[in-house]
Formats: C-alpha cells, structure tokens, sequence
C-alpha cells in the first residue's frame, strides 16, 4: 500500500512550494516527519500529510513560532484547535480593517493631489459637501490648540489625525472681519458611529475658495468670498472649514494650498 501516493522529501517540499531544508528541521525537531521509510532508508511522504503540513505552515504564516506550534501539537484537541482559530481570525479582521484604512487614507491623499493639480485655485465656486463628523476644541489665545483634542484622540482607534483636520470660525466673525482667533480646532472622524462627543458639519451646498501662501493671507480670501456671495445673492452660514491640501508635497510656505468652504444657502 506504499507503493502509491509517495513523496520524496524534495517532491514533497515542491509540492507545498517551501524549501526540503524546511522539511528536514521539521523532521530534525519533531514537528513533522514522513509518514514511511522505504527499505532504500529513504524517506517518504503522503498526500494524506499535506492538510497536516499546511496547517502548520499557515500558522507560521500567522506568525506562531515554532515553540507554540509545537505545544500545540503536543496537547491537540479541537477545542485548543478552535480557540486558536478564532483568535486568529480575529487578528486578521484586525489586519484588514487596519490595511482598509491606510487604503482609505491614501486614497484620499492621491484624490487631494490630484484635485490640487487639476482645478482653478484662483476660483470661487459653490459644491455639495457630504455630512462629516468632526472632533472640536475651542482654540483658546496662548494655549495649545491640540492639547486637549489629543487626549480624546488617543482613545480612539485607527490614525485619526490622518483623516484631515484644521480650523473653523464662525460667519459671524468673518463678516465682521475679526480674522485672528479661529473658534475651533477640529480633526475629521471616520465612521458614523463615534464613542465622543462630535460636531456634525451639515451636508449640503459650500461655498469654497483657496488660499495659497502663508496664512496671513486667509483674511483676504475671506474678503473675496464674503464679496462674491453678496453679488451673488448667497447667505453665508454657520462655519468655515479652514483645511491644508498640500503639507506631503509642501517645499516652501509661499505654495501653502488652505482650502475654505463655508456652508450657504
């Protein structure tokens, strides 16, 4: 009955696409040794090992070490089995859902250079903003404007600060022309479903502009809105949400690119 169905080492080790040197430690250690030794005292293996030899290579995969391979093996029953399988699975969704927000993220980051490179940022238009959950601190004269926004970021999963964040002011101040305290600070939440306390900034449609340069410029493009929503018969409501688009790519604060909309009506 040994006549069919066996591997060499070499055969074996091709078969599962690992090197023969990984399958003699094996041997070496006692993880995993062939099945049958021929009267040439050549070793031999059979197909009926392969799910075995996989399942040890996939924990490796998973990043068991050897020695935690080997207890298992030495005190196997299915419901070690199955605990270590659940926590792997749970592992792995943490994996992907980490990798699907550095997907997310970059995605958005290629987006922003790409809208940078290819639209008029000398023009004021009017677009439809999607409803965002934003994490605010009151930016407070003389003090840090992110001390107290990082203690309640910290507690939060995932790279939160790499989904965007940047200032507001209020209408109120921007059509009296007081441009030298912003109200808030905020940093833009992923999800729906936040474990804080957020500010919802409404969906609807936002006049926007750029300024590019140093911030002490903002004022002016303030200026430039305010007027162009008085031709154009626009109220003004709300907050502006003050963001930088190029800070990866950024060589000099002159080509410093804020983007400003404010929701209108």
């Amino acid at each position: 009955m040994f006549t069919q169905n066996l591997f060499t080492v070499g055969q074996f080790a091709r078969l599962h696409h690992i090197n023969k040197r990984t399958l003699h430690y094996y041997d070496q250690i006692g993880l995993f040794s062939p099945a049958y030794k021929g009267d040439n005292h050549y070793r031999y293996y059979t197909y009926h090992q392969s799910p075995e030899l996989e399942m040890i290579l996939t924990f490796r995969d998973l990043g068991m070490s050897i020695e935690e391979i080997l207890r298992y093996r030495s005190q196997s029953s299915p419901e070690l089995l199955d605990h270590i399988l659940s926590t792997k699975i749970t592992d792995i969704d943490d994996t992907i859902r980490k990798l699907q927000e550095i997907r997310n993220l970059l995605t958005q980051r290629k987006d922003q250079l790409a809208y940078c490179r290819d639209c008029d940022l000398e023009a004021i238009t009017i677009v439809d903003c999607p409803e965002e959950l934003l994490l605010i601190d009151p930016c407070i004269p003389g003090e840090s404007e992110t001390l107290t926004m990082m203690e309640q970021v910290k507690e939060l999963p995932g790279r939160i600060f790499g989904n965007g964040c940047g200032t507001m002011l209020s209408v109120r101040k921007i059509l009296a022309h007081e441009f030298e305290t912003d109200d808030y600070f905020f940093v833009r939440l992923p999800g729906s479903s936040p474990k804080v306390d957020c500010h919802r900034k409404p969906a609807g449609k936002y006049l926007r502009a750029f300024c590019i340069g140093e911030w002490d410029r903002i004022p002016d493009t303030y200026i430039r809105m305010e007027q162009y929503s008085l031709r154009e018969g626009i109220q003004l409501k709300g907050y502006s949400y003050e963001e930088g688009m190029n800070e990866m790519v950024l060589r000099d604060m002159g080509e410093y690119i804020t983007q400003i909309s404010i929701l209108c009506g």
